[in-house]
């Protein structure tokens, strides 16, 4: 299947490793442990989602690899280099819960502005078409739309456009689809899986929900909190693409079960 081969080409490389990492935030209450020696590597090409406890280090560990935090004490590494080289080369992509996108600017004005802004595309990895983009989203005829003319899963469909712009080699995602209704969500599940299919972008997806850690994965990551640390990696060997009925299957179900148990002695 499309996404196999593209991922067998590309898992040879290391994508991301995060080794014995530690992030320590001083508060009034005093010293905060936010993660504690977590160490995570992940292949080119593979998608890794996330699942935890609310105060885990979740989205901590998605700002590590974007260099948006430094570790306190341990490494990161993005494609074997400290992860701001992937930063300033515009190699991340990141994803929020909130699609954040500016009321006066149109869906395809939107997902030109990272083209607008900073240090602009590298020149040995040209940046896509933002149009090409919506249509890949599945918001052909609604380019010229603004924000609020559009539905949540629209708006969010928006920001990933936004976030593949320049072309980047992984895109971390934050509960992107948190925050919408259960049909929305498990259709843009589906969506997201064929972006990833076509793209071969390595993908790191947070999220607090058991089905969309399984359905979407390769490989499930659970964390555990005070402090946050890799408790369980649970693999899913279900190939692709993954049609919405996969989740009545016996494997499938079984592979939830597993998660969950995880997340109960996590």
């Amino acid at each position: 299947m499309e996404s196999e081969e593209l991922t067998d080409d590309r898992e040879a490389q290391t994508a991301i490793d995060v080794t014995n990492a530690t992030v320590r935030f001083a508060t009034d209450q005093g010293e905060i442990i936010a993660l504690q020696d977590l160490s995570v590597r992940i292949g080119g090409g593979q998608l890794v989602t996330v699942i935890g406890p609310s105060g885990c280090g979740k989205s901590t560990l998605l700002r590590l690899i974007a260099d948006l935090l430094a570790p306190s004490a341990g490494s990161v590494a993005v494609f074997g280099a400290p992860p701001d080289h992937a930063r300033r080369d515009r190699r991340l992509g990141f994803v929020f819960q909130d699609a954040a996108l500016l009321p006066w600017r149109t869906a395809i004005r939107n997902v030109e502005l990272p083209l607008e802004v900073g240090s602009g595309v590298t020149r040995d990895r040209p940046h896509r078409n933002p149009g090409e983009l919506l249509d890949l989203v599945g918001l052909n005829g609604r380019h010229n739309a603004y924000p609020q003319q559009l539905s949540g899963g629209m708006r969010q469909r928006v920001s990933i456009a936004r976030a593949l712009v320049t072309q980047p080699q992984i895109l971390l995602m934050d509960e992107p689809f948190g925050a919408l209704d259960a049909i929305t969500r498990g259709r843009l599940n589906v969506e997201l899986l064929s972006i990833w299919a076509k793209t071969a972008t390595t993908i790191v997806f947070v999220t607090h929900s058991i089905d969309e850690a399984v359905f979407l994965g390769q490989r499930v990551v659970v964390m555990s909190a005070n402090p946050g640390r890799v408790h369980a990696e649970i693999e899913v060997p279900i190939g692709y693409p993954r049609p919405p009925e996969l989740r009545e299957d016996p494997e499938y179900v079984a592979i939830a079960a597993q998660v969950r148990r995880a997340l109960e002695t996590a």
